[in-house]
């Protein structure tokens, strides 16, 4: 902790920053600065510097943005969840968000064929993805099969990331 004394400052002054550095030598035009750990204090008292929780922050964050990945590293293939068949082409998911967020969000996913339906002992790739009867507290994803007619309406398939393609839905409400 760095404190500074003996430092005199008019009677009329209204407002003040400090900046501090150490200088190790290595200071470079492209180098970065990065500021955390800051608080302002309206008002004449300083209050003792506090910070909120991890818990805090992450709940603070899933009121804006949520998203759910699959990594494309592991070589098992992850399971998003079950949804079941419409008709012969077509799985509804219904997506539970984490947390009630902001407002209806977008909700964006990865491309065609990193989805895969896992049905009857066999793997079928998605198409394109695209998100209805979104709310904020979840929506429903419809995904088409790439092609074909390989589902049976009526019943459950796995949604899993296809091979080892990153997989990803997004749910945004900052805007």
């Amino acid at each position: 902790r760095y404190t500074v004394e003996d430092v005199t400052v008019d009677a009329d002054t209204n407002n003040l920053a400090a900046f501090l550095w150490i200088d190790d030598g290595t200071i470079a035009e492209d180098d970065q600065l990065d500021v955390s750990e800051w608080q302002l204090n309206p008002g004449s008292t300083v209050h003792a510097f506090s910070s909120p929780t991890k818990a805090t922050v992450k709940d603070q964050v899933d009121y804006y943005l949520q998203r759910w990945d699959l990594d494309s590293t592991s070589t098992e293939h992850g399971i998003m969840g079950t949804g079941h068949c419409v008709n012969t082409t077509q799985v509804i998911y219904s997506k539970e968000f984490n947390k009630e967020m902001r407002i209806a969000p977008a909700v964006t996913a990865s491309g065609t064929g990193t989805f895969q339906a896992y049905y009857a002992a066999a793997q079928t790739d998605f198409g394109v993805i695209t998100a209805g009867h979104i709310g904020t507290h979840g929506c429903r994803i419809l995904i088409p099969a790439a092609s074909g007619t390989p589902f049976t309406a009526g019943h459950a398939v796995s949604i899993r990331r296809s091979a080892t393609d990153a997989t990803f839905i997004q749910a945004d409400a900052r805007h």
